[in-house]
């Protein structure tokens, strides 16, 4: 999630409430949380916490100091770090929440994500969003792999961002056991 400064306060709180949203519709206990600006923090790991109320108190009480730079590439470093998630019993999935461009080259980072079996989704939060970025960043298709919503408008947009996550998963999930069955 971005917390750089040109997001502002209210915008992290719609961020921090739609994250929550989400996660009360999938199993919460396998979602991570990273927010970053200039450097990269993990607000919550998965399976930290034991009920979703937990989950939703940690989210709401982090300290989200804003940032000057908008750094994606140290977040997607930082999920490299939650080694929860290359367990292959349940396929990983990064949805990298967008508002503006990156200040760093995200797209090594993102790379070593995929080459680890991870898929990433881009969800750009404002009008002009960077293609050449994107479609480094996301695992392909970038149609697929790219929601496009405005932050105000998150609150009305978390049915598809779950779909989006359910798809993703399965279809990690069928590839999984076809390498299995080969």
């Amino acid at each position: 999630m971005d917390r750089a400064k040109n997001v502002g306060q209210d915008n992290i709180k719609r961020q921090v409430e739609f994250i929550i949203s989400v996660a009360s519709t999938i199993p919460f206990t396998n979602v991570a949380v990273i927010s970053y600006a200039t450097d990269a923090e993990i607000v919550v790991r998965p399976g930290q916490s034991s009920n979703f109320s937990d989950f939703a108190t940690t989210l709401r009480n982090a300290d989200y100091s804003m940032g000057h730079m908008k750094n994606l590439g140290a977040a997607l470093e930082k999920a490299q770090e939650i080694t929860e998630i290359y367990n292959h019993v349940t396929p990983a999935l990064v949805v990298a929440m967008i508002l503006g461009n990156s200040d760093d080259d995200a797209s090594d980072h993102a790379a070593k994500l995929k080459e680890r079996g991870v898929t990433i989704v881009a969800m750009t939060l404002d009008n002009n969003p960077n293609l050449p970025q994107l479609d480094l960043l996301t695992s392909n298709p970038l149609n697929d792999h790219w929601l496009e919503t405005k932050v105000a408008s998150l609150k009305h947009f978390i049915s598809n961002t779950r779909n989006t996550i359910c798809q993703g998963i399965t279809r990690k999930q069928i590839s999984v056991r076809k390498q299995n069955f080969h």
